[in-house]
């Protein structure tokens, strides 16, 4: 059956067919994958390859803009010891006119949570000291013993630097690591306040901590940490509840990625839709002979229309095998990325929305090529 349809179609046509339809999905899976990875981005920033958790304010719409209490630190370091928490401070900041993300740290703690490697000089922050992300310091050609200026963008400060290490790692290389104390300084807040808290250990102390956190309605110890300031999110999921407390995304950022994956699923559909309908009209007009053809043998209209489906099913598989293949090459190549903030993000695609999509595509191409091939066997 396979090679009879294929030789009353024509197999030059069946191999235009599915070189275009192989570029209508691979756009399409590309098109969905950088999109998903601009929704991740402030999540990928934040974690900076150390995965974990992340403690921030509910109120902002990114996660490294927001502010939660330095109390809240302060209280899981009394309660845990401070085992897998990194409290860290993010400013974006320019240098040369160029923005670059600053990201405070407190060193010690921020390692042991992090993917970070030296490649060149040491760890030491203090006196203006500054860690500099190697893709950063091969933008701006700076080496260790290197001086630059920072103007923060948050607020009208700026301070001058020395390099003293460059590092690299899934996020850091896109980054200048500073003090805490600096990286305040130019976001224009006091010790009292953070960006954010990681937390990359899943120890019983620190979960039930944490968990203590959305029961805490009165102060503890001489803390006081309001609930409704923060929000628990995790890499790919969110908890539900964390012991009574709701623990959802900032309803803005949730909000936000919801509708910037549908549109990207609406724009590929619609995009891909109108190639489809273009792709079958030129298909199956191309096939008419051949179709009149099966038709004047004595073949029923019904399996002609069969023949018709098997063919395009067929030439939309080898497309969606040939589509898949080449995705996951040019992810594994590093050709498929988006940026943010400078931040090179990796591609996110989730497969359920190329399902989804997939499936869209396939049985619009399917109606649309039937439609076609059934006002051509009508006017026989």
């Amino acid at each position: 059956m396979k090679r009879l349809v294929l030789k009353s179609f024509g197999m030059r046509g069946f191999a235009i067919e599915v070189l275009s339809l192989f570029f209508i999905l691979i756009f399409s899976y590309s098109l969905i994958s950088i999109t998903s990875s601009v929704a991740y981005a402030p999540f990928y920033i934040a974690e900076a390859g150390g995965g974990g958790e992340l403690l921030y304010s509910s109120s902002s719409t990114l996660v490294y803009t927001g502010l939660v209490p330095s109390s809240l630190y302060t209280y899981l370091l009394n309660v845990t010891g401070g085992q897998g928490i990194s409290p860290e401070v993010s400013v974006p900041i320019l240098i040369d006119g160029k923005a670059v993300l600053a990201r405070g740290i407190e060193v010690g703690r921020f390692v042991n949570c992090t993917d970070l490697k030296v490649i060149e000089g040491g760890l030491n922050l203090s006196n203006g000291g500054a860690l500099v992300g190697e893709r950063v310091a091969d933008g701006f050609k700076l080496k260790v013993g290197d001086q630059f200026t920072a103007l923060s963008a948050m607020s009208n400060r700026s301070l001058t630097f020395f390099v003293v290490g460059i590092i690299s790692g899934s996020a850091v290389s896109d980054e200048v690591l500073i003090s805490i104390d600096d990286a305040r300084y130019l976001r224009g807040i006091n010790d009292e306040m953070l960006s954010y808290i990681r937390v990359c250990s899943r120890s019983p102390e620190v979960m039930n901590a944490i968990g203590e956190i959305g029961n805490s309605s009165q102060e503890r110890e001489g803390i006081s940490v309001p609930s409704w300031l923060l929000s628990l999110a995790s890499r790919f999921s969110v908890s539900s509840t964390l012991s009574g407390y709701s623990t959802r995304i900032s309803k803005n950022i949730e909000e936000a990625e919801r509708v910037t994956l549908i549109a990207s699923l609406s724009v590929s559909v619609a995009l891909s839709s109108i190639l489809a309908f273009s792709l079958s009209g030129a298909s199956i007009s191309s096939s008419s002979s051949a179709i009149k053809a099966l038709r004047d043998m004595g073949m029923r209209k019904r399996d002609v229309l069969k023949s018709v489906a098997v063919e395009k099913s067929i030439a939309f598989s080898s497309s969606l095998i040939l589509s898949i293949a080449s995705y996951l090459l040019m992810e594994k190549m590093g050709i498929i990325y988006a940026y943010v903030l400078e931040h090179r993000i990796p591609p996110s695609l989730s497969w359920i929305d190329a399902m989804i999509y997939t499936i869209a595509v396939f049985s619009i191409y399917i109606a649309i090529s039937l439609r076609r091939a059934e006002v051509i066997l009508n006017e026989i």
